[in-house]
């Protein structure tokens, strides 16, 4: 190892700040994507409703990832977005 003075510089520094994007590799959508803060709310409040006119039912929502840890409830965004965590992340 050759110690010049900016390596000695370098050497006395420290970490003050460390930035991860987690985006798509922890959560989806994406921040950009996400419109406003999120909340929790009942799985149920995000079902179709059914059609008046012919009585028939749309397709449930597919439960990509984990939204919350609580039964029942997902994290959405501020449009109603579901917010999920990849499974093992």
């Amino acid at each position: 190892l050759i110690e010049t003075p900016l390596s000695r510089h370098f050497l006395k520094m420290r970490l003050q700040l460390a930035v991860f994007d987690l985006d798509y590799t922890v959560w989806q959508p994406e921040m950009y994507q996400i419109h406003g803060p999120p909340s929790l709310v009942n799985i149920s409040d995000l079902q179709p409703k059914r059609k008046r006119k012919n009585r028939t039912a749309t397709q449930p929502i597919k439960k990509i990832g984990f939204g919350s840890i609580q039964k029942g409830k997902t994290v959405v965004d501020q449009h109603g977005t579901p917010i999920t965590i990849f499974g093992g992340a």
